[in-house]
């Protein structure tokens, strides 16, 4: 699996404490780029450095008194902050106080917390980025599982035609789980109850692919008109989920919920950071950030009634 590739800046008079760095980042099998004199001195420096910037994952500076003087550093800041990259500021003999503007809502390290701090930060950005496709379970497999959970949280609906509808919500197939959905909708209260309660304990499953079906069913199938399966703020701990698919699950069901609190919108803006300015991308992705989105926008529109 690739790692992902870092953008280290800083100004060439700390180009000796930049190689440090960048050695240890490289020793944590990290890929960096680094700029050059050469690259400075050419005429397609902005061109070269915009299509790095583009294809990095994350963006390291390095802010000593030099580097907040120097125009290039300040211009790559820019340049990172307007494409999205997370950012981490590596400061050296200034405080958190002297960063630009926008760098100071950031978390930065200094240089002597680099290995404690900084690679740490950048292990947990690589583990987001991992993408793995989610395994399609049969319809007996699915039925099976869903027998067991109801026996095991005691459902007091029929056994066998709640597994059946359970079995076809969690099916990979799209137009399967969308007739099981309007039978959901369309069943009695206690059946529907028993069918969420059974999504609520599936959440916790070791499957990605259920897990995310299972949130989506609670964000979207009341108990009642008036009545939610869940809440928002436990769809918004499955944003966290170390699965893209469950994430994308959850940021879709939460467009649901207007208007949205002010710690879940910051965790899909937080998504968007990460993820919507890759050029390195997978469907599982282009969904995470269609539905973030979405959900953001369909949370002004539904703040401006």
């Amino acid at each position: 699996m690739r790692r992902p590739g870092i953008f280290l800046s800083y100004a060439h008079t700390d180009k000796v404490l930049a190689e440090a760095v960048r050695i240890e980042i490289e020793k944590a099998g990290f890929t960096v780029w680094q700029d050059s004199e050469q690259l400075l001195a050419g005429d397609s420096f902005e061109s070269d450095i915009r299509a790095i910037l583009n294809s990095s994952d994350a963006y390291v500076v390095l802010i000593t008194p030099a580097s907040l003087a120097s125009a290039w550093v300040l211009m790559e800041i820019g340049g990172a902050w307007i494409g999205g990259l997370k950012i981490y500021p590596l400061i050296n003999g200034v405080s958190p106080t002297d960063l630009p503007g926008p760098l100071r809502q950031l978390s930065c390290c200094t240089v002597p917390e680099l290995k404690s701090k900084l690679l740490p930060a950048l292990e947990k950005l690589e583990a987001s980025f991992t993408i793995s496709e989610p395994t399609v379970r049969s319809q007996s497999e699915l039925r099976a599982l869903a027998s067991s959970v109801c026996v095991e949280i005691t459902i007091t609906s029929s056994v066998n035609a709640l597994s059946d509808v359970i079995a076809d919500a969690l099916s990979g197939e799209r137009s399967t789980r969308r007739l099981a959905h309007t039978a959901i909708q369309g069943s009695s209260w206690q059946f529907r109850l028993d069918f969420l309660a059974v999504m609520k304990r599936l959440t916790g499953d070791a499957d990605d692919r259920i897990r995310g079906e299972a949130y989506y069913c609670l964000g979207y199938i009341h108990i009642s008109p008036t009545e939610r399966a869940c809440s928002e703020e436990f769809l918004a701990q499955g944003l966290e989920d170390e699965s893209i698919f469950v994430r994308a699950c959850c940021a879709n069901a939460l467009s649901q919920f207007t208007p949205l609190l002010e710690s879940t919108l910051a965790k899909l803006q937080e998504t968007l950071s990460l993820y919507a300015y890759r050029t390195q991308t997978s469907e599982q992705v282009t969904q995470l950030v269609y539905y973030s989105s979405n959900t953001i926008r369909q949370n002004l529109i539904g703040s401006d009634r």
